[in-house]
């Protein structure tokens, strides 16, 4: 319609009515304010001037400046010994808290807040769009319970087949839903799936909130087909009953047309993120890439372990190592310029002895990586505390000495494949198994300095399949085991004191002190919990740590916490790249901003199952 694109104050209510007037009796499918059925306008003239006015004073106001300010102050602080001007939300968040987030004039990062953490998005008008309940417009047709399951049948429809909005919202699909039922009331499919969603939303929250105790999380950032960069997050905790469960969170817009986004802007991202969530106290451990924005953004948070993604490290080390090489491989089909019948050529680029020998001991070195890989893709029982010891046997195996004579550039660059090469000359084969050793013993080096720090290994000395932890020395061990009876006594002192403000609750509420007498608490006995697990037998490779711990939370209560928390870590954040690839099929230029809410409601579907069956 061009009444909103033309808009002036010479336009009379007469002449605004006129221009829309087609609109609400033939309605456009790709309009964003569509009503639901044009018939229902054509008869009822009271509703359609009413809603002729409604969308008059809603439309027709020029607005005063950007957007976002309205939901915003001013205000004057110091920082850094300098006043700046520094802009505060005013929003409340779900819990009908002040937000108070603060920006030193960052409209890029005012935006990204509104829309990442207070659920706020504008329609190309700027005005904020508002996902009000869907209504029924007349009481003739099916009853309010009827037209709500339909729609959710419809909702269901859009999600698990992966249809966009505009599908759904042609023509001749609205045809063939009036022909099958007249009486069906096509909804607004923005109402419908954001209800949904919220829906979803505080269910996932509530019982995030009853279960967890510790979260860890899988952060990855992603560039969709509309050009956007997002921050794809999910989470995974054991609950309870030590049951596993991986959440999406959010796929987070950090888009900043002004700028590329930084370590900061993405800091601030998942800061809100987890803020929506109410979870930041309980995060324990963030995998993410190896990238240094990502990573130096996890680094700067407070109370939160990073860890490289197993998967992304290796491949990293394989690169930098086989860069050659790969270049060869991947630029060889350009080179192909003949039919395989042609002897003579062929024989120009035929393998030599020699070459045929190193692929043979390259295949060797490679082996390790390759067991490592297949082991991460097997499931939740291989979790970070049995991959790093595997890790640390790969570091030993390729350890040499002086590794740091080789110039590697660690830098976030890709390869180029652009310079012509000769495949018909044959490969130097001397000394290049050396050199590839040294190189390979410098890039795990790099990447894996930290791999036998105490920190690191307690995660294997909670896993009941390798506690012994034989795959470091004497020493280390008792390192590590002086740590977990160290975090033990922090912990006992805690609950103790903890029990102990709980009594003199309990004692202030009896008034009697006879009464008071005849019940005196006795204090809890807490055994060795350390010097008793780590007398027991070790489990097999194949068990189910999970499980076993299960079985033993009323022994070890202390250690059991622990174990919830070590356990549930991400190896890997391989977990986004399905949920991006699933994304990408979701997202839609029209409606870009209700694609996340699809993929939440599609993610959401595979907890639905375990979240009913406790309640």
């Amino acid at each position: 319609m061009t009444i909103f694109k033309n808009w002036s104050p010479a336009l009379t209510i007469s002449k605004v009515l006129l221009s829309i007037c087609s609109l609400l009796t033939d309605p456009n499918p790709d309009y964003p304010h569509e009503c639901e059925i044009a018939h229902v306008y054509k008869t009822d003239r009271t509703r359609y001037e009413a809603n002729c006015r409604a969308w008059t004073r809603e439309y027709a106001m020029v607005s005063a400046g950007p957007w976002h300010l309205e939901y915003y102050k001013e205000e004057i602080k110091d920082i850094n010994g300098r006043r700046c001007n520094v802009m505060i939300c005013k929003l409340e968040d779900s819990g009908n808290t002040p937000c108070g987030k603060s920006y030193a004039i960052s409209h890029g990062q005012a935006i990204i807040h509104l829309m990442n953490c207070h659920d706020i998005y504008v329609n190309k008008y700027g005005k904020r769009k508002i996902f009000d309940k869907q209504q029924i417009l007349d009481a003739n047709r099916h009853s309010e319970i009827e037209q709500e399951e339909l729609w959710k049948i419809l909702t269901e429809l859009i999600i698990e087949d992966s249809q966009f909005i505009n599908v759904i919202a042609r023509e001749k699909f609205r045809q063939f839903t009036h022909k099958l039922n007249p009486d069906f009331i096509m909804p607004c499919q923005e109402s419908v799936i954001h209800a949904s969603y919220m829906s979803s939303f505080l269910q996932l929250q509530q019982f995030i909130k009853n279960e967890a105790t510790s979260i860890s999380l899988a952060v990855d950032i992603w560039t969709a087909k509309n050009r956007h960069d997002y921050l794809g997050i999910n989470c995974s905790f054991l609950d309870q009953k030590f049951e596993l469960h991986e959440i999406t969170l959010d796929i987070a817009d950090i888009t900043y047309f002004e700028t590329r986004y930084t370590s900061e802007h993405i800091l601030d991202a998942l800061d809100d993120v987890l803020s929506r969530w109410k979870i930041r106290d309980l995060i324990f451990t963030i995998t993410t890439i190896n990238r240094s924005d990502i990573k130096k953004a996890i680094l700067d948070m407070e109370k939160t372990n990073w860890l490289g993604c197993i998967e992304h490290t290796i491949h990293l080390i394989i690169r930098k190592n086989f860069s050659k090489l790969l270049y060869t491989i991947m630029d060889f089909p350009t080179y192909w310029d003949y039919s395989s019948s042609d002897t003579e050529e062929y024989e120009k680029i035929r393998l030599t002895q020699d070459e045929q020998n190193l692929i043979r001991d390259l295949k060797s070195i490679l082996c390790p990586f390759l067991e490592i890989a297949k082991l991460l893709r097997k499931g939740n029982h291989y979790t970070y505390s049995l991959i790093n010891p595997a890790l640390l046997e790969i570091k030993n195996k390729f350890y040499l000495e002086n590794v740091n004579t080789v110039e590697i550039n660690f830098e976030d660059k890709e390869l180029n494949f652009n310079t012509r090469i000769q495949i018909d000359e044959p490969v130097n084969c001397a000394g290049l198994i050396d050199k590839i050793n040294h190189t390979l013993s410098a890039a795990i080096d790099h990447y894996w300095k930290v791999l036998s720090d105490p920190e690191l290994i307690l995660y294997s000395l909670l896993d009941p399949r390798i506690k012994r932890l034989s795959f470091v020395s004497t020493s280390k061990r008792y390192a590590v085991e002086d740590l977990l009876r160290k975090k033990y006594r922090e912990m006992k002192s805690t609950m103790e004191t903890e029990n102990d403000i709980d009594r003199n609750r309990q004692s202030q509420r009896i008034t009697s002190s006879i009464l008071a007498n005849l019940k005196k608490p006795s204090s809890p006995v807490y055994s060795d919990e350390v010097t008793e697990y780590l007398l027991l037998e070790e489990i097999d490779l194949e068990s189910n740590p999970f499980m076993w711990w299960k079985e033993r939370k009323e022994n070890f209560p202390i250690l059991y916490s622990f174990a919830m928390k070590y356990l549930s870590v991400y190896t890997t954040s391989t977990v986004n790249e399905k949920l991006f690839s699933d994304a990408n099929n979701l997202i839609d230029k029209e409606n870009s901003h209700l694609f996340k809410y699809k993929m939440f409601l599609k993610q959401y579907n595979k907890n639905l199952e375990s979240i009913n069956s406790r309640s």
